[in-house]
């Protein structure tokens, strides 16, 4: 798993957005779906968040803002101590809470939910995980997430968004003004 930098900005407030997909965790390197899961880093996972922080260093950094599980408030924890600035949790950047796939490893969620894991990949906007939280509601709190930042006019800032794949592919759709069926048309390396 690397770590994914990914920098977004409005043209129309001048924010500038350095999206971080959380660095490797216990269930990262087992290769097990996590969603709201409280896993913790790895020592990889550590390292990789100090190497992000480095290769940051010549922006202008405003502010750091995580979700609020376990592994992306250490990931921040370990980031302030790179950029001294005050750490801010915020749950709607939490990742998506996979229902009934937690802990499962991608060939056991094809395997016995195929109905649900075709849907996951050819139209992620219609499935419902039993026990989940569908796609659209993930949606509605990264929006009100972007919504705020906008709203608090942050002109000219740079933050550092510590979240999760899906969270970072929704907020590209919205920044691109694109549909949630579109979340897999960018390839986070």
């Amino acid at each position: 798993h690397e770590w994914h930098i990914w920098r977004c900005s409005s043209d129309r407030l001048m924010i500038c957005l350095h999206l971080l997909n959380q660095p490797e965790s216990s269930w990262i390197k087992e290769d097990r779906c996590e969603g709201t899961s409280d896993t913790s880093l790895t020592p990889l996972g550590k390292k990789q968040t100090v190497m992000a922080g480095m290769s940051l260093l010549t922006q202008d950094i405003k502010g750091i803002i995580v979700g609020r599980l376990h592994r992306t408030v250490q990931t921040g924890k370990l980031l302030v101590k790179i950029f001294p600035l005050k750490l801010n949790r915020d749950v709607r950047l939490n990742d998506m809470n996979y229902g009934r796939w937690q802990g499962k490893f991608p060939e056991e969620i094809e395997t016995r939910f195929p109905e649900e894991h075709s849907l996951w990949k050819n139209e992620p906007q219609k499935l419902h995980i039993l026990e989940g939280e569908p796609l659209s509601e993930v949606q509605n709190r990264v929006h009100s997430f972007l919504e705020s930042l906008y709203s608090n006019e942050l002109f000219d800032h740079h933050y550092i968004i510590v979240t999760h794949d899906i969270i970072i592919r929704i907020i590209l759709t919205l920044v691109d003004g694109k549909k949630l069926r579109n979340i897999w048309d960018y390839t986070l390396a």
